[in-house]
């Protein structure tokens, strides 16, 4: 279980940081910093419309979430966004793993 929240957990992150802070950023660069980081916040965030916790709550938990990450590309680059958001996705996984094992919560919100 622990390989595969850890594995999990790569993947997604290199897979949203490549996308929102490599290729996202990369097309934004031209906008200014506050529009980059709204375009980021707003596009991450509704991304996540059916994440956990879903909902407005998610968008806004996410959006907070993509401006850290924005915040943290642009200071150390890709690699610490990477980190960051494995860092981040490990402790949601975590947290997320005794609902689905113990308590049904994937089949019910299948």
């Amino acid at each position: 279980m622990v390989a595969g929240v850890a594995v999990l957990a790569v993947a997604n992150s290199v897979g949203e940081e490549l996308l929102w802070r490599g290729a996202l950023a990369h097309e934004g660069r031209v906008l200014p910093v506050a529009a980059q980081y709204c375009l980021q916040v707003v596009s991450f965030g509704l991304a996540h419309w059916h994440g956990l916790p879903g909902g407005w709550a998610g968008c806004l938990l996410t959006g907070v979430a993509s401006a850290v990450f924005f915040w943290i590309h642009r200071r150390w680059g890709i690699v610490a966004s990477v980190l960051a958001h494995v860092v981040a996705d490990v402790v949601i996984f975590a947290a997320v793993l005794p609902l689905v094992l113990f308590t049904g919560w994937a089949a019910a919100a299948a």
